[in-house]
């Protein structure tokens, strides 16, 4: 009886253990996602400051 019981205790830390770790990779790909989002923003406005340079260089 008592190795039944070791043997489902285990068990329930080997699943938590499975589920903390799927938690933290989730968290680490949102984080991943965010970086490039903020990335993305950033080129995003370095493009439209170029775009405003170059239409006021051509009013010139």
């Amino acid at each position: 009886f008592e190795e039944v019981q070791l043997l489902n205790d285990l068990a329930k830390v080997y699943t938590l253990t499975t589920e903390i770790s799927q938690q933290q990779q989730q968290k680490q790909e949102e984080e991943k996602w965010k970086q490039f989002e903020e990335k993305q923003a950033i080129v995003q406005a370095v493009i439209m400051l170029d775009d405003k340079k170059i239409t006021t260089d051509n009013r010139t």
